[in-house]
């Protein structure tokens, strides 16, 4: 951490300081536990899988919806066919858990439930892109960029759980990221910040952490060496996010906004096909959504 991003922690974790960060799931613990051990069973990984009907179903949808790994040529029908079908890859199987359990962490008061789904709607949509566009770049993989793309505005959601003011922060960031950046440092807490820390409740991977610290940040505004994985991360997250809100704000984006996405698209090295694919998928998964 700079001098600079360490002065904004502090800030944020003085501002969090009373509140109760969400900790890693029950699930999640078990899962973490099963798969560090050198042998494992499928059906031990089934058992907590189906233990709880929740998670059951959505990693059911998550697999078949081929968000974290290959789309299934087939679909498929239970927790076992899905487990199998993923094999030996646990990392896929914790980063879904992580994805489900993720909009279920943070409680909200009856007023701020709106804005708290249009702030984990809007984080799906991101990680969806994400992923997407990762099959573009080398030494990503699918699941690592949609979990990254999930949690790199997870900050907010802890952010409007202790103060609803922090929903106007997050409309604006959809306009202009940059502009929001400062107006959260003078507020007190800014969401890079807070997704860290979250993280870090978690347990997440030192390289995601990283990346959540620095994704709002511009290229020469980071000082210290970043890992070309890490960077990767966050121009995917500059790319996807700045899709997200063209749909909804086109006509609002600013300048700033798009001179982001340029720079993350040629630093990604995408070409016109591999955004169009993307976006054109992206708009399929949302149609049949509310169908």
């Amino acid at each position: 951490m700079d001098t600079l991003m360490k002065t904004r922690y502090v800030r944020t974790k003085q501002y969090l300081k009373n509140m109760v960060i969400p900790t890693m799931p029950e699930s999640l613990i078990r899962l973490k536990k099963l798969t560090a051990k050198k042998m494992i069973h499928s059906f031990e990984v089934i058992e907590i899988l189906e233990s709880n009907s929740l998670i059951a179903g959505e990693f059911l949808h998550a697999v078949n919806s081929g968000s974290f790994y290959d789309k299934p040529k087939e679909e498929l029908s239970s927790i076992k066919a899905s487990v199998d079908f993923l094999g030996t890859n646990n990392k896929v199987i914790i980063s879904i858990v992580t994805a489900i359990e993720f909009k279920n962490s943070i409680s909200f008061e009856k007023e701020s439930q709106a804005d708290a789904n249009e702030i984990i709607d809007n984080c799906k949509d991101i990680a969806y892109l994400c992923a997407e566009l990762s099959e573009q770049v080398y030494g990503i993989d699918k699941d690592e960029a949609y979990l990254f793309g999930l949690f790199a505005d997870s900050g907010y959601l802890l952010l409007l759980s202790k103060n609803p003011f922090y929903s106007k922060i997050y409309r604006q960031s959809l306009t202009d990221p940059v502009k929001t950046l400062h107006a959260e440092i003078r507020y007190g807490a800014d969401h890079a910040c807070t997704s860290y820390i979250m993280a870090r409740a978690w347990d997440l991977p030192m390289w995601l952490k990283a990346g959540l610290l620095y994704h709002e940040n511009g290229k020469g505004e980071v000082t210290i060496n970043l890992s070309r994985r890490v960077e990767d991360l966050v121009s995917l997250y500059k790319v996807a996010n700045f899709m997200v809100s063209e749909i909804s704000y086109g006509s609002y984006i600013t300048e700033r906004f798009k001179s982001i996405y340029k720079a993350g698209i040629e630093e990604l090295g995408l070409d016109n096909d591999s955004l169009s694919m993307a976006r054109n998928a992206f708009i399929v998964d949302s149609i049949s959504k509310q169908c």
